[in-house]
């Protein structure tokens, strides 16, 4: 608990800008793109794939929850 008044803090106080990243081999992106567009051409929902969803006042929880992604069960 402690740990996310610090981030808290530090969001309220400092200006931050958050950045995403995306982590593949390239090598099979073009692979992995056919998959996922070919599926969804065939009907499959993309919102699937989407684990959380939050609001901005929930930004640290979400943060928090990235920091230490999970495979789907």
């Amino acid at each position: 608990m402690a740990r996310l008044r610090s981030i808290r803090r530090r969001f309220a106080v400092d200006e931050k800008t958050l950045l995403g990243s995306y982590s593949s081999s390239f090598p099979i992106l073009d692979e992995v793109t056919g998959i996922v567009l070919g599926e969804y051409r065939k009907g499959f929902d993309l919102t699937q794939l989407i684990s959380h969803r939050f609001q901005m006042e929930e930004a640290v929880e979400a943060i928090e929850i990235a920091s230490h992604p999970q495979a789907a069960r």
